[in-house]
Formats: C-alpha cells, structure tokens, sequence
C-alpha cells in the first residue's frame, strides 16, 4: 500500500477546495526542514482565508509569516499582499497601508515590478485614499497608471477624485483629458463604460466650478 506524503495529500485537498482538512495537513509539514516553511505559511494562510471569515485573523498571521521566512521573493510579496487584502476588507486601513506597503517594497527592491507590485500600489493607495491622504494616494495611482495598462482606467478615476477632493480642479480636468479613449487590452468593457461615464459627469461638474472661479476672479 502506497502512502502519499502529507505535502503532497495537503495540496491535493487545497486544489480540490478541502481547505479545512488541507489546512492542518500543511502545518504539520512545518515540522519538516526540507520545505520552505515561508511556503508552508503562505498555503496555511490561503487555506484559512478560504475558509471563511471566522479564519481571517489567523489567515493574517499566516501570511505574515509567509513574508517573514519565504525564500522566493513573489510568495513574500504575495503573502503581504494577501495580509493587506484581508485587513482592508476589515477596514482596518492602517495595517493594510503598512501590509500593502511591505509588498511593495520587496518588489523595489527585487526588481519585481509585474502585475502584484502594481496591484500593491493601487490597492495601498485606496487605503491611503480612505484615510484622507489623498496626496500620498495621487503618488501611488500615477505610479500604478504608468506600469500597468490594465490598471490604468482606474487610477485615472481614483486620482481625478482625489484630486478634486484636495481643490485642486484644474488638475482634475487635465487628468480628465488624458483618460484613454478606448479600453486597455482586455479590461471589462462595462467597467470601462462606467468609469467613462463618472468621469464625463465629474468632467461636466469641474468645468463648471472652474468656470464660475473664472467668472468671480474677473468680477473681482
């Protein structure tokens, strides 16, 4: 009779979606020197984040000793990735600031600039635009909007809101011209007609302020 190793079988549940029965079967692999135990932390915290919301907390934990111990430098950017994910659906903004912020920071410093290095950035400066620290957010959406195509669409949006929220409108309206005329290559059509359509009404309502500035300066 065959036995199927316990990383092996763990993987199998986790693939078929057993999370609970593959979570328990990865942390016993923790005991074995032979895996990369930051690996091993990151499936433990994917498992329980899978579970449900009552395994957010640990998941948490997981993912951040997934950052701590990986070797390969992705799966230490994922883990704070997915740490952050979970703390800013909890709106706990600071923590995913900070989270998001590692991620970040591993891929500056090992040249990893994909698609999860733009996704940190974008997904940190929502938390920094919940906040209300709309000029750190701006800095991330246009560094965001430069690296990914994908992301692009709604960086532009996110900034012009920003922007618009700090006063500055003529910003606003000349970040307006530059939105993209047509989708990037395989963004959602209907997304990108909605962000078209919230800049256009934005669009009309800061040429109006703009105007009625305009129009006050010269009366004065």
């Amino acid at each position: 009779k065959t036995t199927i190793p316990t990383y092996d079988l763990a993987l199998k549940f986790e693939n078929e979606g057993y999370y609970l029965i593959a979570y328990p079967l990865f942390y016993e692999c923790l005991g074995d020197t032979t895996f990369d135990k930051g690996d091993i932390y990151f499936h433990c915290g994917w498992c329980t984040e899978q579970a449900g919301e009552d395994y957010r907390d640990i998941s948490v934990s997981f993912y951040f000793k997934a950052g701590e111990y990986a070797n390969d430098s992705i799966c230490r950017m994922n883990s704070y990735f997915r740490a952050g994910w979970i703390l800013m659906h909890k709106k706990d903004f600071e923590n995913a600031i900070l989270s998001f912020k590692r991620s970040i920071e591993i891929g500056h410093k090992e040249c990893e600039y994909g698609k999860l290095y733009s996704e940190s950035l974008y997904w940190c400066a929502i938390c920094l635009e919940s906040k209300g620290r709309y000029f750190d957010a701006i800095e991330l959406y246009k560094t965001a909007a430069d690296l990914s195509a994908e992301l692009n669409p709604e960086c532009r949006y996110r900034e012009i809101m920003c922007l618009t929220a700090v006063g500055l409108f003529e910003s606003a309206a000349k970040v307006c011209s530059s939105f993209s005329k047509n989708p990037p290559k395989n963004f959602d059509l209907q997304r990108y007609n909605d962000l078209k359509a919230l800049l256009q009404r934005e669009q009309a309502m800061l040429e109006k302020s703009l105007h009625e500035t305009n129009s006050y300066r010269r009366c004065g």
